[in-house]
């Protein structure tokens, strides 16, 4: 090992080509796990886990999070999950709303509300 080689990973500090941490081979969760709730009226129509990385809501197959709404884009919007939740619209047709602004990005606070089509979707952690 050369003086000029840089470690794998900030956690373990350690050299060499190959190695591989249990955090990188499992998707990580949020220190307090955070869960999308999307409703529509006053039912609960699906909670789902928010892992690190990127999360699709739309109607479409292809969607992380599919949902039957004729009023979504097939591609309506996604969460990119990090240190913080940003939800970006992907140029749905009817826009994607935060609190009651329609947004492009934003960063999303515990308790937001999102509306998407005839959903609301809000983040909670437990």
């Amino acid at each position: 090992m050369g003086k000029d080689l840089e470690p794998c990973c900030e956690a373990c500090k350690q050299f060499g080509d190959g190695h591989v941490t249990e955090e990188r081979d499992a998707p990580a969760l949020l220190p307090t796990t955070a869960w999308l709730v999307v409703t529509r009226g006053n039912q609960v129509i699906r909670e789902v886990p928010l892992q690190r990385g990127i999360t699709t809501i739309g109607r479409g197959r292809d969607a992380t999070v599919q949902l039957d709404d004729i009023a979504l884009s097939r591609r309506q919007c996604h969460f990119d999950v990090g240190d913080s939740i940003t939800i970006t619209d992907d140029h749905s047709t009817c826009g994607t709303y935060l609190d009651g602004r329609k947004i492009s990005s934003a960063i999303v606070r515990e308790g937001s509300w999102m509306l998407v089509g005839n959903c609301y979707m809000r983040i909670v952690s437990r």
